[in-house]
């Protein structure tokens, strides 16, 4: 998640004839454009360490990290899909906790099912 999942968007990005698709929890791309945006991302609205509509990291400060928002990245990449979660962290997606409410692996393996067309 996060960081993995920044370089994961990237991978499917920079060579699309080897990654079909990449999912990413917590982490947009940080690319202005890219020729195969085939990725699902889910993240939550609560989350201020990569902050859903862009700008700086609560935790990452030091660094001057700023990120884009993650609120228009399906209307900058057509193809991406975004999944904003209301009132979820900066945590893995799990059914148990009250943040995300679902397993974010089972949606992770969904999306990445080759269709049946």
């Amino acid at each position: 998640m996060s960081n993995g999942g920044m370089m994961a968007l990237d991978a499917v990005c920079a060579e699309p004839d080897i990654f079909a698709a990449a999912v990413s929890v917590a982490g947009p791309y940080l690319g202005t454009s890219c020729g195969h945006p085939a990725w699902l991302h889910l993240a939550g609205t609560a989350d201020t360490i990569v902050p859903v509509r862009g700008g700086r990291s609560s935790v990452l400060s030091l660094c001057g990290c700023t990120f884009p928002a993650t609120t228009t990245e399906a209307q900058r990449f057509h193809g991406a899909q975004v999944q904003l979660v209301p009132g979820a962290n900066h945590t893995w997606p799990q059914a148990g906790d009250r943040s995300w409410g679902f397993d974010g692996m089972a949606r992770a393996w969904t999306y990445l099912q080759p269709s049946s067309s």
